[in-house]
């Protein structure tokens, strides 16, 4: 499968190969996204003297992303963003050899989560303009970004058919967008529509992608919910702008006081 990136699956099967589908293992998972989250604080007053000349406004950061923490061993969140923090604090196009350790660390990060590739490309791509660096130096981090996740995407070629990082937009994109969808994920699994249409939980659609294969799954997928967007587009910008709500000012969950956090962030 290319449905996620393979490096956070890697760390986590490495941890059962050493210790078994056991508490230990869970324990250790959680104990490294707890060291991880802490570590992300950390970085926060350095990150805010890089920005602003002083480090107040990384101790509050630090403070309030402590305790908006929710424990999430199963994802790759938390060290992907300890990993966007050292790149932004590290990265440089001042030479070569910088740039092309900077594209390489860009792409190990983009096989750990692909959307990583919006800061890490922007920021190098900023340096490179503050510096008035050449137009090679962003190719050339470019290239090393490349060419770090081309083995995976030869792979996912071989393998599923498509030149790919990952191949799942279009099962979820379907799955969040059709007749019966809530702006939530929790509101449509608790109605069933996204269990309905997602191959993870339904037999019928797991079927489709077996008939398939994963890659024309997708793509029929993508065409699917483009007819349907254009078909429904009141619905569809109104799942749209429900989401960027949800997205600053989240649902209430359990525990309540991460989501608080959140929304003060916001609202500062």
């Amino acid at each position: 499968t290319a449905v996620i990136a393979p490096f956070y699956p890697l760390y986590l099967a490495g941890l059962m190969k050493l210790l078994g589908y056991t508490p230990a293992f869970a324990m250790t998972a959680s104990i490294a996204a707890i060291l991880a989250q802490a570590f992300h604080a950390a970085l926060l007053p350095r990150l805010s003297l890089m920005f602003f000349g002083e480090i107040r406004a990384g101790i509050f950061a630090g403070l309030l992303s402590v305790f908006a923490l929710r424990l999430m061993p199963q994802w790759d969140a938390t060290f992907t963003a300890c990993g966007i923090l050292l790149f932004l604090l590290h990265a440089s196009p001042a030479t070569w050899r910088t740039t092309v350790t900077g594209g390489m660390g860009a792409g190990l990060l983009l096989l750990t989560n692909p959307a990583s590739i919006l800061i890490t490309g922007s920021w190098m791509a900023y340096l490179c303009l503050q510096r008035r660096s050449s137009l090679f130096r962003i190719a050339g981090f470019g290239a090393a970004v490349f060419l770090t996740v081309l083995p995976w995407m030869v792979r996912n070629y071989s393998t599923l058919g498509t030149f790919s990082v990952k191949d799942n937009f279009g099962m979820t994109v379907y799955a969040s967008n059709n007749d019966c969808a809530s702006s939530s994920l929790a509101a449509s699994s608790a109605s069933k529509c996204y269990d309905g249409k997602h191959p993870n939980s339904s037999a019928i659609e797991l079927g489709i992608l077996k008939q398939l294969g994963e890659a024309r799954h997708n793509g029929v997928r993508v065409r699917d919910t483009v007819l349907w967007v254009r078909s429904h587009p009141e619905a569809f910008v109104r799942l749209t702008t429900l989401r960027v709500l949800d997205f600053w000012f989240p649902p209430l969950g359990e525990p309540r006081y991460p989501t608080f956090v959140i929304w003060a962030a916001t609202a500062l």
